[in-house]
């Protein structure tokens, strides 16, 4: 089935979180939720940016501004990761799904570790939302509520046992587009994890993973200071048609996986490829791998602090 997220049903009610929601995708999938008449609040690192995310949105979706939350999130540091955790849950706020979006794809070209001394990709893929997850589990409280893990159509396949999380055996042959896909690997690990363990523990919370596709901003709709491609970029994106897509499309997986009942957890919800409709398929034959997982679980518990109730 093709999916249409302006047929998506009355959202009315449903709190959402999304980071990154600032631009992007991210921003794409809040004005669907918005329309749809959810609640959504807007997260990421920047404030400015986050308001005038909130001014676009609003206009968009003709919702008040004031009705459109905002949280200060940067997911490359545990330490923020986790004060905006305790900012959700000292808010009392009760979210019926969260689109983790935020990430880094085009980094620098050598390795790079933050301030608290992890690989700047997986920090901000991963370990951040980790934290972030882990704290606030409990503000989970809808009948179904979904975490959406952003995957990416170039982790599709491979073979990653994450002996090697941040891969600092690995620092002298660093490729930028090798490290992207090696962390939306573990993403896409984790989204597949926690799915089993919330079923085993009978938990009705729904671990899922989407991916965009290649969604591009330069075929996108102009939105005033959030999506202004320039000449050059559309001229450059709109070449790359046959294989790619919008990114207002893109987040078509998103909104999907965050609120379609059929998705119950473990799934992967996206594009066949890089462009094309969102359908509901199945993770990595990788994500599969137990022993992966646990290795990867215990990793990301123990360099965060967060251990997962």
């Amino acid at each position: 089935m093709t999916w249409d997220p302006t047929q998506i049903g009355d959202l009315r009610g449903r709190t959402y979180l999304i980071t990154g929601a600032n631009g992007g995708i991210g921003y794409f999938a809040a004005d669907q939720l918005l329309r749809a008449g959810a609640d959504v609040i807007v997260a990421g690192r920047n404030p400015a940016k986050l308001d005038d995310a909130i001014s676009a949105l609003s206009a968009s979706a003709k919702v008040p501004a004031a009705g459109i939350g905002k949280l200060r999130i940067d997911t490359s540091s545990i330490e923020s990761s986790t004060k905006a955790a305790a900012e959700i849950t000292g808010r009392g706020i009760e979210l019926d799904g969260l689109i983790l979006n935020a990430g880094l794809v085009h980094g620098p070209k050598t390795r790079t570790v933050t301030p608290e001394g992890h690989e700047l990709f997986f920090a901000t893929n991963i370990l951040g939302h980790f934290a972030f997850v882990g704290s606030i589990l409990d503000s989970l409280t809808g009948a179904a509520p979904h975490i959406v893990w952003l995957g990416s159509s170039t982790a599709i396949k491979g073979e990653y046992s994450f002996t090697d999380p941040e891969l600092a055996d690995a620092a002298a042959e660093y490729k930028p587009m090798k490290v992207y896909a090696h962390s939306k690997a573990a993403t896409t690990m984790v989204g597949a994890e926690a799915a089993r363990r919330f079923a085993k523990a009978g938990s009705p919370i729904a671990s899922v993973i989407a991916h965009p596709g290649y969604a591009l901003g330069g075929r996108g709709p102009v939105v005033p200071g959030i999506n202004e491609p320039t000449l050059k970029e559309r001229i450059v994106d709109t070449l790359q048609a046959p294989f790619s897509q919008t990114k207002e499309l893109g987040a078509h997986a998103l909104v999907r996986a965050a609120v379609d009942p059929q998705v119950t957890g473990g799934e992967f919800v996206g594009p066949k490829g890089y462009k094309g409709p969102t359908q509901i398929g199945e993770a990595p034959r990788y994500a599969t791998d137990q022993a992966a997982a646990d290795r990867l679980w215990d990793y990301l518990e123990k360099a965060t602090g967060v251990i997962w109730p």
